[in-house]
């Protein structure tokens, strides 16, 4: 009886039920029996002076935390490192044993590489397959510099995006440009820069190399060790 009457005393004292406590009565050990003697007035009042003693402790509302979200940390380039239309020049030298095959490989991968770039951008991209190839390490032909196991992000997809006949013409007269004509980006335009990545992730292999230039959405190394 008088655990029950306690009790109800208790919920009257604590309030709301919505609130949230840390600790319980029963856990505190209140005692009441002087409230159950003979001559006690009031029991109620009793009670209620007893239970001051006991002051629970109301958890601190937990707000909501909305996760922010990530964004990728670009890589931190220098301006004079930005290459521009002014570096694409004529004059180098093409390759004498490309095929109508190879530069349409290279046509692909600079579509696929930089496509949403500007032109210089995308002459970069491509100068570093030509160094590729001329370097060796990745095959003899372009097909084979471009379709080298996981060197190119897009070419582990199972599936090809379909480029438009515009494009198609686009990029195939870059690749003409940097195979047969001679063109060449002079900042980049080196079989020690072999390398580059978007600016949105950092490799660890960029640690090891010496950055050079950027264009557009990527950023080009030297020396890196492979």
């Amino acid at each position: 009886m008088k655990t029950i009457l306690a009790m109800a005393v208790l919920g009257i004292y604590a309030g709301s039920a919505s609130a949230v406590w840390t600790e319980k009565a029963s856990q505190t050990g209140v005692n009441v029996d002087h409230c159950m003697k003979p001559g006690v007035k009031s029991v109620n009042e009793c009670l209620k002076d007893a239970l001051k003693k006991f002051e629970p402790k109301q958890a601190k509302a937990q707000e909501k935390v909305h996760p922010k979200k990530i964004e990728p940390r670009k890589v931190e380039t220098k301006k004079s490192f930005a290459i521009t239309k002014n570096d694409v020049k004529d004059g180098g030298q093409g390759i004498n044993y490309a095929t109508t095959k190879d530069v349409r490989c290279l046509a692909y991968s600079i579509f696929r590489e930089a496509g949403n770039q500007k032109e210089a951008d995308q002459y970069a991209v491509g100068q570093v397959h030509m160094n590729r190839l001329k370097e060796g390490s990745w095959g003899n032909t372009m097909c084979k510099v471009v379709f080298s196991k996981a060197q190119f992000s897009w070419t582990l997809e199972s599936k090809m995006v379909v480029w438009s006949k515009k494009q198609e013409e686009h990029f195939t007269q870059v690749a003409e440009g940097l195979m047969i004509d001679g063109l060449y980006v002079k900042k980049l335009a080196s079989n020690k820069i072999l390398h580059y990545h978007a600016t949105y992730v950092k490799p660890k292999w960029a640690k090891q190399g010496q950055m050079v230039a950027s264009a557009g959405d990527h950023v080009f190394y030297k020396n890196v060790p492979f």
